[in-house]
């Protein structure tokens, strides 16, 4: 059978329906979120009388399906607000075969994929139907949110979950850090736009952030001598012996051209004035 988005979209909130109650949002197609699906549940045990009660429990879960197109969409119309400077969206063929072009994959990245943190959104549905022949509207997961580190934000990551042990709380608050999705308005400045009102009930209120990262430590000289003893010395010194050989010195001229900077020269006079502390 060939489906379309929108049939594979209505087939997958039938098996929803049972247990959750469907909200549609309002210009789905142009939300960045199509539908929340809410769960509520109360249990509890008693004796002879309610009033009696040993113990009882609150459980709510809440289901969003991400309209991914249209979160490209905003990023393009620059209503993505990310401390990342680039994104990336494909419209993947190869996750679908040919009679179903009209229904293909979509996948957006946020931040460069070279970068130690970056955002992948895709739908996860039409993977499973190019992996395990899964039929779109049969797919358990429909879109699939990865947040991807390494190096010292995935450390700093591993230590917020630890600590907390609260896998939703590290998540959502490294998303609220990087990137929120905003409605563009002309008459303000753009750090002025107001948030998405779907994408704000995605994330939930009074969420934190979590940065990735620490304090930039203060500079220091003896990191620049670390710098040039293992990144430059062993260039210099070939360059060096060349001149030897080849009768030049063309090391010489470089160093004789170069132009210190503002900043070096505040690195002279912090040095000078250490010194003269010492002598002192």
């Amino acid at each position: 059978m060939q489906y379309t988005r929108e049939s594979a979209l209505e087939r997958l909130l039938k098996n929803y329906e049972p247990y959750y109650d469907i909200h549609m949002m309002i210009n789905g197609d142009q939300s960045p979120i199509t539908a929340r699906c809410d769960f509520f549940e109360h249990s509890g045990q008693y004796v002879i009388s309610k009033k009696a009660e040993l113990w009882s429990a609150e459980n709510e879960e809440f289901l969003y399906l991400l309209n991914i197109p249209h979160l490209t969409e905003k990023c393009r119309n620059e209503e993505c607000i990310s401390v990342f400077r680039s994104f990336k969206s494909y419209r993947s063929g190869e996750l679908v075969r040919r009679e179903e072009k009209e229904c293909m994959g979509n996948t957006l990245y946020i931040g460069s994929l070279q970068s130690e943190v970056y955002f992948c959104i895709y739908e996860k549905d039409y993977e499973q139907y190019k992996k395990h022949d899964i039929p779109i509207a049969d797919a358990e997961v429909k879109n699939r949110f990865e947040i991807r580190l390494k190096n010292e934000r995935a450390f700093y990551a591993i230590r917020d979950l630890l600590e907390h042990d609260n896998p939703e709380r590290t998540a959502f608050q490294i998303i609220n850090r990087y990137v929120r999705f905003v409605d563009r308005d002309d008459t303000k400045p753009r750090s002025d736009w107001r948030i998405n009102e779907e994408w704000a009930w995605f994330m939930g209120e009074h969420r934190g952030s979590l940065k990735l990262t620490t304090k930039p430590e203060p500079y220091s000289f003896e990191r620049t001598l670390h710098w040039l003893s293992h990144q430059v010395a062993p260039t210099l010194k070939l360059a060096l012996r060349l001149d030897k050989m080849n009768h030049t010195q063309i090391v010489h001229d470089i160093i004789t051209h170069a132009r210190l900077t503002e900043k070096h020269e505040k690195i002279l006079k912090q040095q000078a004035a250490a010194a003269n502390e010492v002598v002192l």
